[in-house]
């Protein structure tokens, strides 16, 4: 369906405008304030009811959420994604230069450097979806704007210039892979599942969990932490990990002290009471009408290890996997190790229109301390970056501190 009647667009425009002007937690950041919200939605019905095509609204409505600035504040179609090319690789910016840490092209190798993609540099790219990125943090949407790419990019053949090991500039020609629509809103195939392995036999557990947006993942590494139960230390490894359902059986799994949830805050006052509804805590109007909820401690009557936790985490660390790194950084329970986690968490006020997903961040997270925490996120105990060297090389320094803490 190429096209969106008017009627249709009238009703996403509205549905939209209702949900932010009654949910929306984020006005601190935002680009324009709850008492504009009046005159924005005219100038949005003003643009959208002209655009019958689809991609064209679509387009104009993800625009309309980049205003919100909020990581979890955003609009798909995942029909967008039919058909578009991903870069089949994922670049970090390390010193300045555009580095390739995961491929899945045979001709570019992690380790080398981008230096433009069908005559684009990476930083000419990230510009041309500067009006799409709604990541907060610079190295949040340094990785943002090329999970943009099937959205726009429809190339079926492209020149990329890399500078290989040796530092040679190489032009490299190549077939971007395609991104079908079924797995346009899931978690890669190759990062599908939990893993867990003996670093140090019976003595250091590792259990890498790329994802909690399905249920077996948080499964899968409770079966890891019961096989490593008497072990000396257990490694969690959430680093990419962008989120998805709040562990809280994990959490409790490996919580041996009395530990507290974020403190919130929302707009909407029965929206906050009825998400913690079966949780202890207080819940306080505020002057302007808005709520706070602050949680009480809870009892570890569900731990089963009870020995040292290292928690690896980055920038990309987002969302649940945020839930599970604060409590263990609020109590100093486990030691953290990597990068910034990426500051963005909150349960979503949530609704879909066929192929069209919606979110509106209904919720604002500060550290139980009642300290900033979104779009600052979590700074590691120790902090640790790898360098170009550590990926040509294939080392990975921040599991190698860990070890060496251990």
């Amino acid at each position: 369906m190429n096209h969106l009647s008017v009627e249709e667009r009238a009703w996403l425009l509205g549905r939209l405008y209702r949900n932010i002007s009654e949910y929306f937690a984020h006005w601190e950041d935002a680009a324009f304030t709850h008492d504009q919200m009046d005159d924005i939605y005219r100038e949005w019905l003003d643009v959208g009811l002209k655009l019958d095509e689809r991609r064209d609204f679509m387009d104009f409505l993800r625009k309309c959420m980049t205003g919100l600035r909020n990581g979890h504040s955003w609009c798909t179609d995942a029909t967008a994604y039919e058909g578009g090319a991903k870069l089949g690789f994922l670049l970090e910016k390390i010193d300045g230069q555009w580095i390739v840490v995961d491929s899945e092209v045979r001709e570019v190798k992690v380790g080398y450097v981008m230096e433009s993609i069908d005559g684009h540099t990476p930083d000419e790219w990230m510009k041309k979806f500067e009006d799409y990125l709604i990541g907060t943090s610079p190295e949040t949407r340094q990785t943002e704007w090329q999970g943009q790419m099937p959205t726009i990019w429809k190339a079926d053949a492209a020149a990329l210039l890399v500078r290989d090991f040796s530092d040679k500039i190489c032009e490299v020609k190549y077939h971007p892979p395609k991104w079908e629509l079924k797995t346009a809103m899931q978690t890669s195939s190759r990062d599908a599942h939990t893993e867990g392995k003996w670093l140090v036999d019976q003595k250091v557990g590792y259990i890498r969990i790329p994802s909690f947006n399905e249920p077996h993942f948080e499964d899968d590494a409770l079966n890891y932490v019961q096989q490593f139960v008497n072990a000396r230390a257990i490694v969690i490894d959430v680093r990419n990990n962008g989120g998805g359902s709040t562990p809280a059986q994990l959490i409790a799994a490996l919580m041996e002290r009395p530990y507290r949830w974020w403190t919130e805050t929302s707009p909407n006052v029965g929206y906050l009471h009825r998400r913690h509804t079966d949780q202890r805590g207080r819940l306080a109007v505020l002057e302007n009408g808005s709520a706070r909820w602050e949680s009480d401690y809870t009892q570890p009557e569900s731990c089963i290890y009870r020995a040292k936790v290292i928690i690896l985490a980055n920038q990309d660390t987002g969302s649940a996997a945020e839930d599970l790194v604060m409590p263990f950084k609020d109590t100093g329970r486990a030691t953290v190790i990597g990068k910034p986690t990426a500051g963005c968490t909150g349960q979503p006020q949530y609704w879909t229109y066929r192929d069209i997903h919606f979110c509106v961040g209904a919720i604002r997270a500060y550290m139980p301390s009642a300290e900033p925490f979104e779009g600052i996120g979590m700074a590691p105990d120790i902090l640790v970056k790898r360098t170009r060297e550590d990926l040509i090389c294939g080392r990975d320094p921040v599991l190698q501190r860990a070890l060496d803490v251990l």
